[in-house]
């Protein structure tokens, strides 16, 4: 650990694992290293060390012990809405899109003035295919909490919901579908290294619109093409392509956004 910094220090323990997640790279030596820091201030600040647990388990893909170290978190008053953006990213790193949005989408509503929790549930909100509860959240409460500031991906989201609302489709059915596609995802690949993101448009296809929901990754042409005949074989292809919703496995990358980084 740097000189000058205190064993009990969370938030430069999460600006560590900050770096690790940009750079995605990390090793298990230095995930050792700062779990044992977050031991070392257990007695001072239970809460943010199990923070900081929380998202080592998340770096290691272990599912339960998100789950584990951040319903503590939650259980102390400290940091509470800030801890429920930590849990929803914690989650998504790991590739359970809509898990991460039921748990943000709990602090928003437990915390209707925080703009970060706010954020982070429209984000994953429209991740997750939740098109309209998205809509709601942008054009209800964001509106209120930043009239001066219209949210980044407004005109995306409104075009979804209203996409979906021209069809005979549910939101539930879009959701599901998109959890099938993650479910194949965590399955077969390294997630952490080859996820680089989710690309949602409404294209026109002569005088029908249909909406693309790309997932975009880092790896081989015969992986995605494997990756996209396992979910069609994995749901109703033909409901899907009559009903105008294309989703697929893309190579790609969307631009760092500073809504990946967990939260000091």
């Amino acid at each position: 650990m740097p000189a000058g910094i205190p064993a009990t220090d969370m938030s430069f323990a999460i600006k560590q694992l900050n770096q690790m997640v940009k750079d995605k790279s990390w090793t298990s030596f230095q995930l050792r290293r700062i779990e044992n820091q977050a031991k070392t201030g257990m007695d001072i600040d239970p809460a943010e060390a199990h923070v900081v647990l929380g998202i080592i388990a998340s770096l290691r893909g272990q599912t339960d012990k998100i789950h584990e170290h951040f319903r503590v978190a939650l259980q102390f008053p400290k940091n509470m809405s800030l801890n429920y953006v930590n849990y929803s990213i914690a989650l998504r790193w790991v590739g359970l899109i809509t898990e991460a949005f039921s748990m943000a989408d709990k602090g928003a509503v437990c915390f209707p003035d925080d703009k970060m929790l706010l954020r982070e549930a429209i984000d994953t909100a429209f991740g997750s295919g939740h098109f309209l509860r998205a809509n709601d959240l942008v054009n209800n409460q964001w509106t209120k909490l930043s009239p001066d500031a219209s949210f980044q991906d407004r005109q995306q989201i409104e075009k979804s919901a209203e996409w979906l609302q021209s069809r005979d489709m549910s939101e539930k059915c879009v959701s599901s579908l998109v959890e099938i596609a993650f479910s194949i995802a965590r399955e077969r690949l390294n997630f952490h290294k080859s996820f680089n993101g989710i690309q949602i448009d409404v294209l026109a296809d002569g005088t029908d619109q249909f909406l693309a929901y790309d997932i975009l990754i880092n790896e081989t042409p015969e992986i995605i093409s494997n990756l996209n005949e396992e979910f069609i074989d994995a749901s109703l292809d033909s409901v899907i392509t009559e009903r105008g919703f294309v989703l697929s496995f893309e190579s790609g990358k969307v631009k760092q956004n500073s809504a990946n980084e967990f939260a000091a």
